[in-house]
């Protein structure tokens, strides 16, 4: 995951990479918060990277206005091998689901330098403990999935901007970091060395 380097695009560029057929996922919500946001944004992009059965696209996605619709471009599920390069390119990752135990997604676009969007539920909130590092929005339920459009709305807009920072990529990296291998590794093996 090498970080970005400058700006990638000059179009606010969303990434969400998840089993779209997993309503925790967030799907809905964040089509729905990206269409609150193209009235502030016209020109955002949203990507969205896995597994996106068409009975979903048809429900979630057809529907939606012209202009909306043809600025969410679908990725599918690609190659492992991809991930570092769509970190890079977007300028906030989201991540709208219910109960995430951890959030790898989080870390691997911190490691390309990306600030993120998550939800404030399950193990999300304790890796976005920074907000220069990203944001968090209130899920305003404990069900399947949220449905704060506004508030994911309102946190993609901030993220955004946090985006824009010069210095956001390399607090990012930074705190991925913090989740290496490296600085872990020795943890692990002295916590069973006991």
């Amino acid at each position: 995951f090498p970080p970005k380097r400058g700006c990638v695009s000059d179009r606010p560029t969303l990434l969400c990479m998840a089993a779209f057929d997993e309503r925790r996922k967030g799907l809905r919500v964040l089509v729905e918060a990206f269409t609150l946001l193209k009235r502030d944004a016209p020109d955002a992009v949203l990507r969205l990277s896995g597994r996106l059965p068409e009975e979903v696209r048809r429900e979630v996605i057809d529907p939606l206005p012209e202009p909306v619709k043809r600025d969410i471009e679908t990725l599918g599920t690609g190659a492992i091998a991809d991930l570092p390069r769509l970190y890079r390119e977007a300028s906030v990752t989201v991540v709208p689901s219910m109960w995430e135990a951890y959030g790898m997604a989080v870390v691997e676009s911190w490691a390309s330098g990306t600030p993120v969007v998550a939800t404030n539920h399950g193990g999300l909130p304790e890796l976005v403990r920074d907000a220069r590092l990203g944001r968090m929005f209130e899920p305003l339920t404990d069900g399947q999935e949220t449905r704060n459009a506004r508030g994911l709305a309102g946190a993609i807009v901030e993220a955004l901007a946090l985006a824009r920072d010069p210095t956001t990529g390399n607090r990012c990296r930074e705190e991925a970091e913090r989740f290496s291998w490296e600085r872990l590794g020795p943890q692990y093996e002295s916590l069973y060395s006991i």
